[in-house]
């Protein structure tokens, strides 16, 4: 049990961490929102930044766990097109990308997966 008390902690830091670089490193993010949406790149930005620190503080607390591994499994869906364009953009780029590219596809399901077992034990 305490090794998943300690994953859980990790989670909630990684998400928190990631929100934080949202409002420190902009351009980095606002980069690959896919031009499709509707409305400005920073907004889905700064939305999405703030998503993941709310995120990382309800995993954090017993009493609002639940409710975060189902925040988690939203967040990780809703910004999944986000990762998708970033790999299309850099189709062409080298290996070193491709492969990054290639292990966040999978990655992002294991996540959501990962989230909603958090979601299914701890509400």
């Amino acid at each position: 049990m305490e090794g998943m008390n300690f994953q859980k902690n990790g989670l909630s830091t990684v998400l928190s961490a990631m929100g934080v670089l949202h409002f420190v490193k902009p351009k980095t993010f606002e980069s690959i929102v896919p031009p499709q949406l509707p409305g400005p790149a920073r907004f889905y930005n700064f939305a999405s930044g703030l998503w993941e620190i709310a995120t990382g503080a309800l995993l954090r607390r017993r009493a609002t766990r639940g409710f975060g591994g189902a925040s988690a499994l939203a967040l990780f869906a809703a910004v999944w097109p986000a990762n998708m364009y970033h790999a299309w953009i850099e189709r062409k780029a080298g290996w070193p990308k491709k492969l990054y590219h290639i292990i966040r596809q999978p990655l992002q399901v294991l996540l959501m997966m990962y989230a909603w077992n958090i979601a299914k034990h701890e509400a």
